[in-house]
C-alpha cells in the first residue's frame, strides 16, 4: 500500500490532499496558512484531515 500526502504553502491558504492509492481515498483539506511558522500550517492542515492512522503509513510527503 502506497499513501501519499502533498502540500501547498501559500501566501493566504494552505492546500493539503492526502491520496491512498490501495483504496482510492482522498482526504483534502484547505487552512489558513500561518506566515510566521508556516509548519503551523502544515500540521493543522494534517490534523484536520488526514486520521492518524493513515498519516503513519505514508510512504511519500511532497
Amino acid at each position: 500500500m502506497a499513501t501519499r500526502v502533498g502540500v501547498d504553502v501559500g501566501g493566504t491558504f494552505t492546500d493539503l490532499i492526502f491520496y491512498d492509492d490501495t483504496t482510492g481515498e482522498v482526504w483534502p483539506a484547505k487552512v489558513s496558512t500561518t506566515s510566521a511558522d508556516p509548519v503551523e500550517g502544515v500540521a493543522s492542515a494534517i490534523a484536520e484531515a488526514i486520521p492518524p492512522r493513515a498519516m503513519s503509513e505514508a510512504a511519500f510527503f511532497i
